[in-house]
């Protein structure tokens, strides 16, 4: 059978309309969620991070420590400070100028490191501070007097005398960030404001007097070295970093679709965290009699999909399991089967969970 060449034209035209509209019948809306899991681990075990550095007083040792801190946990990839260092060179971005990029500048550092996540931060004050003051110390004196038998008798009385004394204690202020490369977002910050114990010595200016029970002599110690105290502090400070950095969370992302007015509405539901509002939308339209007759497959399998994370977030997994699984039944999208395979692995993690307790 032969075709004009125009009609031939005119049927693939066709052809090629019908394929774009049943690809492009529902749209892909990504919309970031807060998954609450049995047993959350934050950043992913292998991620590959950079210690980009700390601006301040001692950042560059902090960096060191803190490299060395994130590569014994044994959970992330870190690399080199060297060749971190270099890259900066190379890019003749000194630290401080590093530092007035925006989060996308920094990312984009970033990806020339290699690296998933970038950790730096900045030190606003980290110092020992003496402080001197004067402090009265109650004492007891002996004082010799007469009974009434007029005796001669030793008594203590109560008298007080001013001591000189110093008190030194150890302060670190810093922030700290965690930056995705991938998006150029500030996925975490945080302040840390420390201060070591304090420390106070006191001169006794006449030691031969007895001390009275309640006096502040008694909390008097030598005073520890500037640098112990600082260095103590200091690793203080980066293991509360490295336990900042473990409990890092990503927000997830989930695929929405939308392909008429119902899916439009239920998609502002879910962004809003109206999860049961939207998914008793949808569910009223898939039980309605006679409402899916006059749609496609796929129409109908994108309703059980959007309702299927509705419930996957209102934690009701079985439910979310039985939707997807509908919907992969109807229609053949890559989407489908990823979802319900998330779905699968989250519930053998909740059971596994539950039978270790």
């Amino acid at each position: 059978m032969l075709f004009h060449a125009s009609t031939l034209g005119i049927l693939l035209s066709l052809f090629i309309t019908l394929l774009l509209g049943a690809c492009a019948a529902f749209k892909r809306v990504p919309v970031p969620v807060d998954v609450i899991r049995p047993a959350e681990h934050p950043l992913p075990s292998g991620s590959k991070l950079a210690v980009a550095g700390f601006e301040g007083k001692q950042g560059s040792t902090i960096a060191d420590k803190l490299t060395a801190k994130l590569v014994g946990t044994q959970r992330y990839v870190v690399l080199d400070r060297k060749y971190v260092e270099k890259i900066l060179e190379e890019q003749r971005l000194p630290l401080s100028k590093f530092y007035e990029l925006p989060p996308d500048g920094k990312a984009k550092i970033g990806k020339l490191l290699g690296a998933q996540f970038l950790v730096l931060g900045s030190i606003h004050n980290f110092d020992v501070t003496d402080r001197q003051s004067t402090i009265p110390l109650p004492k007891l004196r002996e004082v010799r007097g007469r009974d009434r038998r007029g005796r001669e008798q030793t008594y203590l009385e109560n008298t007080q005398v001013n001591a000189k004394s110093v008190s030194r204690q150890a302060f670190f202020d810093g922030t700290f960030q965690v930056i995705d490369v991938t998006t150029g977002v500030i996925e975490s910050a945080k302040s840390s404001n420390l201060k070591s114990e304090e420390y106070i010595n006191i001169v006794d200016p006449q030691p031969n007097l007895r001390d009275a029970n309640d006096s502040p002599k008694f909390m008097s110690r030598d005073l520890p070295d500037k640098t112990m105290l600082l260095s103590d502090l200091q690793d203080t400070a980066i293991e509360a970093m490295v336990r900042h950095v473990a409990s890092v969370t990503l927000p997830e992302v989930r695929i929405y679709l939308t392909l008429d007015e119902t899916t439009d509405t239920t998609l502002s539901m879910f962004k809003a965290r109206q999860y049961e509002a939207a998914a008793s939308k949808l569910d009223a339209v898939l039980t309605a009699p006679g409402a899916l007759q006059s749609k496609e497959p796929v129409e109908i399998a994108v309703y059980y999909y959007d309702c299927g994370l509705c419930w996957e977030m209102l934690r009701s997994l079985d439910k979310a399991e039985a939707y997807l699984a509908r919907a992969i039944e109807l229609y053949d999208e890559d989407l489908f089967p990823e979802a319900l395979l998330r779905i699968k692995q989250r519930k053998e993690e909740e059971a596994r969970i539950e039978s270790q307790r």
